[in-house]
């Protein structure tokens, strides 16, 4: 079985219709889509806001408190343990090309046992050095004249197209897998003990995700062909965490505090 999973934030609700309008143009069709909410959020106290009318192919499933962005796979893992399923998690404020999730299971046979990304990092792109290597070749990124050349067309069209980019040229190893790309697992990767996301350590879900995936010997690779998805700017503009302190973290100093705390605890990404 293959599953869609997603969180959101109130900002965001009334941008779902779209998102989802988006996502029903897959080539490959999931099983179950499933839309992952919380009845309390950390940034967002009081009342929430209700839902729009979403697709009735939607599943919405509500959980207690939140667990910052990590919410949109945990629960859906504890949910399907134990049971023959690939989860594909992303976020709600991108825009997938119709072939994202045909990638994702074709590449599934290709690298089989590992947690397939479309977008990923290396700790040197952090800021962060290593003494052990990667199991394997490291993805290669789009090479700056393909990128030159995607711009010169978007700027050839006054912006109107605005096509999927592609995100390596070759395949490969990443330490990190970019949630807002799309990341498949499985269900059985993930345990509870994962929700007891440290403070600061919950807004960087990349990297905590990752590290529990590590932790257990599931190491990251990049899909054949991967893309960069197109931002959907509305909800990509509404509360973003990328540029959300907390406790004096930013973004970058919370991904190597949470490198350094699964380094510490667990002895990956040395």
């Amino acid at each position: 079985m293959l599953i869609v999973t997603s969180s959101s934030i109130p900002p965001r609700f009334k941008y779902l219709p779209k998102y989802y309008a988006n996502l029903a143009k897959q080539a490959t069709r999931p099983d179950k889509v499933e839309l992952w909410v919380a009845r309390n959020y950390r940034r967002f106290p009081g009342e929430i806001p209700q839902l729009p009318e979403l697709p009735d192919w939607v599943d919405v499933n509500w959980v207690e408190d939140d667990l910052g962005p990590a919410t949109k796979v945990l629960p859906a893992a504890q949910k399907w343990r134990d049971q023959d399923v690939d989860i594909v998690y992303c976020d709600d404020d991108r825009l997938y090309d119709r072939n994202w999730l045909t990638r994702f299971v074709d590449s599934k046979s290709k690298f089989p046992g590992m947690a397939l990304t479309e977008s990923g990092l290396t700790l040197e792109q952090i800021g962060l050095d290593r003494e052990v290597p990667l199991p394997g070749p490291e993805a290669i990124p789009t090479s700056r004249a393909e990128n030159r050349m995607y711009r010169w067309k978007r700027r050839a069209t006054l912006g109107l197209h605005r096509p999927a980019r592609s995100r390596y040229s070759t395949a490969g190893y990443v330490d990190i897998a970019e949630g807002f790309a799309g990341v498949m697992v499985r269900p059985d990767w993930f345990k509870d003990e994962d929700f007891n996301i440290p403070p600061i350590l919950w807004t960087v879900d990349d990297v905590w995700l990752s590290g529990c995936l590590l932790r257990r010997g599931i190491h990251i690779h990049s899909t054949d062909g991967a893309m960069r998805p197109v931002s959907y700017k509305p909800s990509h503009r509404s509360n973003p965490l990328a540029k959300h302190v907390e406790d004096g973290a930013g973004r970058m100093e919370a991904n190597r505090a949470c490198v350094q705390y699964f380094r510490d605890t667990y002895g990956v990404w040395l």
